[in-house]
């Protein structure tokens, strides 16, 4: 199959959340088993253009925007091994700080998503699939049976829409339509009209000939009421067409066996090796450094979805009364920066915190932590817990979303199958339960060891998931 994998974000180039993990990775994995996929992004200012070696297709993409008539231009790089990457851009629209939260989010990716349309037909890529992900690349499927319907080097192309968060959904005024160029007659209730506003994330559920989201159990979670966003009417109606495949990790990036960032690396059979990791991080971060200490570790973004109200809460009951230590790593809403500076300062030698993107320190986190945090209100598929793992760092996790379908709990016995530790009840007594569980089975060394290396030996590598793909994006096929 040809594949035009589209998103908002892609790593190497720019990175806010794991959107841009799956982009960075699921492609380069289809491409492997033997499809020929590129991947379309904006063109941000963040992007180094010189490091990723970034060339110029062209400075002449025009496009239609209402009744005004813009220029894109064009880029691409080979930086992911066997993936052409094209960026598409326009100064005065993307050249900012930042990735989201502008004012006209609105109109610059709707002339993101006109410069996709136009750009494959002029670099010949004809795609069996559109991959879209996410708002930001919605109106992609829209177009494809409205606007483009006719356009005859997309009469075969099926589209598949991925929701890797049903909370962000872009919702703007009934204007969009205008600068789209979208048939006034689609603006109804039952298509792309939201409480008197224009929903791209709606816009997408509805054109897309399929649907999917990045856990099992999330798809089925945002069927309901409690978690469907008001969109679980759009999603109900959608039920035949929405499946969940749980994302993804590199293993070339998130292995201790090969990972530069830390001080010794280690595997399955040297686990023992996290110690002397664990006391050099105990050092950079200003802790007390002793190895035997039990290490808790948090990766995150600081955000209500996250938990991090009902873990401080925990973590000020419990810290007091047991020997542990934390090492949070993280930035967002300001909130939770102050809850966490609080807690840091009345523990000085057992909590650190660092409010940045640090990718080095990322790394050691998850390399020397015993324990790692994911107290999420919801999470869609999460990829913390699977990097813990993979690092033989046991995830405290609630149970919901891709948690629930990735983690499975120890047992205190020999023969335990475990992976981590779950719970169900959003609340800081809930987890405070699983801290001292967690507590426990650090003392009993034969169990930790076993959990230890049934966390190693999960494969979440892209190739399962990459398969999957594959099937949905031929059930898309068929259905176009």
């Amino acid at each position: 199959m040809k594949i035009a994998f589209i998103s908002a974000e892609v790593v190497p180039f720019a990175k806010t959340g794991g959107l841009a993990d799956v982009a960075g990775a699921l492609p380069k994995t289809l491409n492997v088993l033997g499809d020929e996929t590129i991947i379309v992004m904006p063109h941000y200012k963040i992007i180094d253009n010189e490091k990723h070696l970034l060339t110029l297709v062209t400075d002449k993409l025009p496009i239609k925007l209402g009744d005004d008539n813009v220029n894109m231009t064009v880029y691409k790089s080979q930086a992911i091994d066997g993936v052409t990457t094209y960026f598409v851009g326009n100064g005065d629209m993307f050249y900012r700080d930042g990735i989201y939260g502008h004012a006209d989010d609105e109109y610059r990716f709707t002339a993101f998503c006109k410069g996709v349309m136009d750009l494959l037909p002029s670099i010949g890529f004809c795609p069996d699939i559109i991959h879209a992900n996410d708002w930001h690349t919605s109106l992609i499927p829209v177009f494809l049976k409205t606007t483009y319907k006719n356009n005859p080097f997309y009469r075969n192309t099926a589209t598949v829409f991925t929701v890797h968060n049903l909370a962000y959904q872009g919702v703007f005024g009934e204007y969009v339509m205008d600068i789209a160029g979208l048939p006034n007659e689609l603006f109804t209730a039952d298509c792309l009209e939201f409480y008197g506003k224009f929903n791209f994330m709606k816009a997408g559920l509805i054109f897309s000939d399929k649907i999917n989201t990045v856990s099992k159990t999330y798809a089925k979670e945002i069927q309901t009421k409690e978690c469907g966003e008001d969109l679980d009417g759009v999603l109900l109606s959608r039920k035949k067409d929405l499946s969940g495949i749980v994302n993804g990790i590199d293993y070339d990036i998130w292995s201790p066996r090969i990972d530069y960032h830390i001080k010794e690396k280690f595997t399955i059979k040297t686990v023992s090796k996290k110690m002397k990791n664990k006391s050099a991080a105990q050092k950079e971060l200003g802790l007390t450094v002793d190895e035997n200490i039990p290490v808790f570790g948090l990766v995150s973004r600081l955000s209500y979805q996250k938990g991090l109200d009902i873990l401080v809460d925990a973590l000020k009951e419990i810290l007091p009364k047991e020997q542990m230590q934390v090492m949070l790593l993280g930035n967002g809403e300001q909130v939770y920066v102050d809850k966490l500076l609080e807690l840091r300062n009345e523990f000085p030698k057992q909590v650190s915190v660092c409010f940045e993107f640090n990718d080095p320190l990322s790394h050691r986190i998850y390399a020397v932590s015993d324990f790692f945090f994911m107290p999420s209100r919801y999470e869609p598929c999460g990829l913390g817990q699977m990097i813990s793992m993979s690092y033989g760092t046991l995830p405290i996790v609630r149970a919901t979303g891709g948690l629930e379908d990735t983690v499975k709990e120890i047992t205190n016995r020999s023969d335990t199958k475990g992976t981590g530790f779950k719970f169900e009840e959003l609340s800081s007594y809930a987890l405070i339960d699983k801290i001292e569980k967690a507590l426990k089975t650090y003392k009993n060394k034969d169990v930790l060891n076993i959990a230890r290396t049934n966390a190693m030996k999960e494969d979440f590598s892209w190739n399962k998931s990459a398969k999957d793909y594959s099937k949905l994006y031929l059930q898309a096929m068929k259905k176009n």
